[in-house]
């Protein structure tokens, strides 16, 4: 990679940002601006979130895995079953139904679906473990997949230690550690537009 390189990678983070300092003020009105946006997203900016969620660093993992081991017709696999009969089930069904019920959360809907007696409750905390074991897997596996990721991209192994001894005469061997300091830098940057403008943020970058 050259320089502009690098400078059309830094302005794509500089971007992200910008857009959560855009919204910030719009997130902050209400805890419904900043969980829900206010309902009032356009159709196309959730549509293209959506897809952008379900072809993510991850889905460009797996697919890329799948082509290796079965070829190309994986390609099939992936785009059926990831993409057109899950967004489609998600756009006709379950979209519809939990706009219906006015709820915001995975535990408002148990005690929606189920009530707030005995067995609301242990759909709750069924749902809530369930919840919590899987965040912890997707997002350990999103933020690894994402810092070996941009950690190719960039060089950063060759890079980072380039940049330091030229301008700075610091000696640094990263050893193999490239990847985690991609990981958090990307977690950074999540963090921050995420935290600034919420749903707006999460949506539009």
């Amino acid at each position: 990679m050259v320089f502009f390189d690098f400078l059309v990678v830094a302005l794509y983070f500089l971007v992200m940002l910008g857009i959560g300092a855009y919204f910030k003020q719009q997130a902050s009105k209400s805890t419904s601006s900043y969980f829900l946006g206010d309902k009032s997203l356009p159709w196309w900016a959730l549509g293209a979130s959506g897809m952008a969620g379900n072809l993510d660093v991850s889905g460009t993992m797996i697919i890329t895995s799948m082509v290796y081991v079965m070829g190309m017709q994986a390609l099939y696999v992936g785009i059926r079953g990831d993409v057109v009969l899950i967004l489609a089930f998600l756009m006709i069904f379950t979209g519809k139904w939990t706009r219906r019920s006015a709820v915001m959360t995975t535990a408002e809907w148990m005690n929606f679906r189920f009530g707030t007696g005995k067995q609301g409750q242990w759909a709750r905390w069924l749902s809530a473990a369930g919840q919590i074991t899987f965040a912890i897997w997707a997002i350990t596996y999103f933020v690894k997949g994402a810092g070996l990721f941009l950690s190719e991209i960039l060089q950063l192994e060759a890079v980072i230690p380039t940049f330091l001894k030229m301008h700075f005469d610091i000696i640094v061997n990263l050893d193999g550690h490239g990847a985690t300091i991609a990981a958090l830098f990307m977690v950074a940057i999540a963090l921050v537009y995420t935290l600034l403008s919420g749903f707006y943020g999460v949506v539009y970058t």
